[in-house]
């Protein structure tokens, strides 16, 4: 996964791994930033604002940078310039996807219940 990706960004406090975010797409045209997450002891201490940061300066030549969030943060990505865009947020779950899904019942950890939502 993290080989595939066009970056990789790593927070660290101490040698231990407090944040990570990263970013795929075609290397021009459309980048993703995906897999962001912060530690909760080291969140609201600018940890994920550094990161995204990093992250768009090493996308500075990407055309569209795009990312999936909940209502909840979009205040924080508007900060760092990200738009709330329009249109459908649509999601295909692969076969194996689904499959664990059925195995856990606990929906919106690894399973595919949210399939719905946008």
């Amino acid at each position: 996964m993290l080989r595939a990706s066009l970056c990789v960004v790593t927070a660290r406090k101490d040698r231990r791994l407090v944040g990570i975010g990263r970013a795929w797409g075609d290397g021009c045209f459309r980048a993703v930033i995906d897999d962001f997450v912060v530690v909760p002891p080291e969140r609201g201490k600018n940890v994920g604002t550094r990161i995204v940061k990093m992250l768009l300066t090493r996308l500075a030549t990407i055309e569209e940078v795009s990312l999936s969030t909940g209502l909840a943060m979009a205040p924080f990505y508007a900060r760092l310039g990200f738009v709330l865009s329009r249109g459908a947020h649509m999601k295909r779950i692969a076969a194996r996807s689904a499959q664990a899904a059925r195995v856990n019942p606990r929906p919106g950890i690894g399973s595919a219940h949210d399939a719905g939502t946008a």
